[in-house]
């Protein structure tokens, strides 16, 4: 190993070397999340990436150093679109029912474009028992997160001027969850690219059409 003299300090990565840097990170997680959403997890390798990426496998060890740290990129910015694109704009709404209705509206136009996001956290979540444990942590928390936002939610959401029972909005939360991810997993966008058909139903039991459908909901729930 060559020894550098007392005082060396390595040459700085240019702009330009930092520019290249970021543009070849933006296209592995790109690709990455295209893999991940056809695959999932277990499905596909960094050899599969590399080559949707056009990039070489040692090129994405030396950006992310191994598989995990490049799928927790992807599902990072997985979580963080999920917020900019459908958290943060339903909380315009200042009730329960229109932040529901916009978060299932909006989830099923963005499945329709054909989103990859949703389905990559889909994939992630089916498999969480087979992640690395940091990756199965941060899925578990995303989805915790997610599940809460969903259960406080559908706790304000009011049918005949009363609140529903906290066990009726935690399971109509767990049934929406799974039909949410259960949607994007079979890539259910409806016909010739329309909303998604659980997504439908989910917004018909917000706008109340058919207390049988919140009960029916909420058995399969819990």
């Amino acid at each position: 190993m060559e020894h550098q003299p007392v005082g060396y300090v390595p040459p700085a990565v240019s702009a330009a070397g930092r520019q290249k840097g970021q543009v070849v990170r933006e296209r592995a997680i790109a690709a990455a999340a295209v893999r991940l959403a056809d695959s999932g997890y277990e499905g596909c390798s960094l050899e599969d990436i590399a080559r949707e990426a056009q990039l070489t496998k040692n090129q994405l060890m030396h950006h992310f150093g191994s598989k995990e740290a490049l799928v927790l990129a992807v599902a990072d910015r997985a979580w963080a679109l999920w917020q900019r694109e459908v958290i943060t704009p339903s909380e315009v709404y200042p009730e329960a029912r229109g932040q529901l209705e916009f978060i299932f509206g909006r989830l099923a136009e963005l499945m329709a474009e054909g989103w990859p996001q949703l389905r990559v956290l889909a994939w992630l979540a089916a498999g969480q028992a087979a992640l690395p444990p940091t990756a199965r942590a941060r899925m578990g928390e995303g989805l915790q997160a997610m599940g809460e936002r969903l259960r406080g939610l559908f706790k304000d959401l009011r049918r005949s001027g009363q609140l529903l029972p906290e066990h009726k909005a935690r399971a109509l939360s767990e049934f929406a969850l799974a039909a949410m991810l259960g949607a994007a997993l079979l890539g259910d966008a409806g016909e010739g690219g329309g909303q998604s058909q659980a997504l439908l139903v989910l917004r018909s039991i917000v706008c109340g059409e058919g207390r049988g459908k919140v009960d029916a909901a909420a058995a399969d729930g819990g």
